[in-house]
Parts: C-alpha cells; sequence; structure tokens
C-alpha cells in the first residue's frame, strides 16, 4: 500500500493496482485506460520516473489522443526525477507540445479546474 493508493482508497477512488517496482502490464494499461478515459481530467503528478512507471506517460498520451485534457505542473521537468535517460522529459515535452496544460503552481491548476466547474 502506498500513500496515493490509501489516499485514493479512503475518498472511494477506483485505482489500478500493479506490484510495486514493476513495469506496468498490458493488462493494466487497458484497465487504466477503460478507467480513465471516465475522468475530465487527467492530471500528472510530479515524482521520479524509471522503467516501471514510464507507461503512465504513454496511458496519458493515449488519453490525449482521445481528446481528454492532460494537466500537469512545471516541476514535472526536474531532469533529476528522470532516471528513464530522458524518456519521461521527452514524453512530457510530447504531450505540452500537444496541448497538455502545464501550471507553475497546484494553486493554478486548481483555479483553472474551478474555472471550468463555474462556467
Amino acid at each position: 500500500f502506498d500513500s496515493d493508493q490509501e489516499m485514493a482508497s479512503k475518498l472511494g477512488i477506483p485505482v489500478i493496482i500493479e506490484k510495486p517496482f514493476s513495469p506496468i502490464s498490458d493488462e493494466n494499461f487497458q484497465k487504466a485506460i477503460h478507467l480513465a478515459v471516465q475522468s475530465d481530467y487527467i492530471f500528472i503528478a510530479p515524482g521520479y520516473w524509471g522503467r516501471g512507471n514510464l507507461k503512465n506517460l504513454d496511458l496519458a498520451i493515449s488519453l490525449q489522443e482521445r481528446g481528454k485534457k492532460i494537466l500537469f505542473l512545471q516541476d514535472s521537468f526536474n531532469q533529476y526525477w528522470d532516471y528513464t535517460e530522458g524518456q519521461a522529459i521527452n514524453k512530457l515535452n510530447f504531450l505540452a507540445q500537444h496541448h497538455a496544460e502545464v501550471f507553475s503552481t497546484i494553486t493554478e491548476l486548481i483555479d483553472r479546474i474551478k474555472n471550468d466547474c463555474l462556467k
């Protein structure tokens, strides 16, 4: 159990669970797509990128191609968090170049979502 999973469970948010420090299986990737297409927004949290979770960025790219709104923080571009020899940063750049919205602060991101809700 990690903290994200624990919080999602407390909030009643469905999650797809993969073995810790393991690559994302094709089966769970498909489950994640099915779950995520039901969301209004896809938020990519800043954090460390390794071979095991790089497929999450492929998921975001796939969802972006399906018209989903992708949101993430500028902090996500931190090269020191990328343990994939630049693959993660390249995928984040791809998302940004294809209209993902990049925010300087979490407050800006939340305000963006609030504004949508008030329309």
